[in-house]
């Protein structure tokens, strides 16, 4: 979590809040992609099963 705060502080520093709304859309996107390899349509669709012990 405390990375995404960075992030968002980032993106403050560089544009403003034009800048943390970019970071936040990056990470939506980021997260989209992730769950649609995943085969997932939602957050929710994860569970236990999506992790494995190393």
């Amino acid at each position: 979590m405390v990375v995404l705060g960075r992030l968002a502080i980032y993106g403050l520093i560089a544009d403003g809040e034009a800048g943390v709304t970019r970071v936040l859309d990056l990470l939506s996107g980021e997260m989209a992609n992730i769950l649609t390899l995943l085969g997932c349509a939602a957050l929710t669709d994860l569970d236990r099963g999506f992790l494995r012990r190393l």
